[in-house]
């Protein structure tokens, strides 16, 4: 099969790309896990967005941090059915970690809110990789 350069240089370079975004979010996730501090957040609203094909909301959870001053942590965005304004929250009370130094940066404490980006981020960048050793491969071999 006959790839052209253009395929054979961009497959790689999207890849590193996305594994160097995915490691990036990965430690910024791990960094906020290993030196961030917890404790109990409480929902407040739902954040509204509607890009082109579907709605999508996240949760918005207020927690105080130790000098009790008041802080907002953002949800993964989930797409939903049904009325904004009846639509109750599935649960009312989140563990939220922060970064002590920083308590604007924040995240719900859980897997998916933590964890998923990156683990998605490096399954995407698998592709193109994965892609580009077999060009290389059937390319090195003709």
């Amino acid at each position: 099969m006959e790839y052209g350069k253009v395929s054979l240089f961009v497959l790689p370079v999207f890849g590193f790309f996305l594994t160097w975004l995915a490691i990036h979010v990965f430690a910024k996730a791990l960094s906020l896990h290993l030196k961030g501090e917890r404790t109990t957040g409480f929902f407040d609203r739902w954040k509204y967005s509607k890009p082109r094909l579907t709605s999508l909301r996240a949760p918005v959870v207020l927690f105080e941090d130790k000098q009790s001053h008041l802080y907002e942590a953002v949800g993964l965005s989930k797409s939903y059915r049904g009325h904004k304004m009846y639509d109750p929250p599935k649960k009312l009370e989140y563990s939220v970690i922060y970064d002590s130094d920083n308590p604007q940066i924040s995240a719900i404490d859980s897997f998916l809110h933590l964890w998923f980006s990156p683990l998605c981020l490096f399954a995407f960048a698998l592709v193109p990789l994965v892609a580009a050793t077999f060009c290389w491969i059937d390319h090195l071999s003709n």
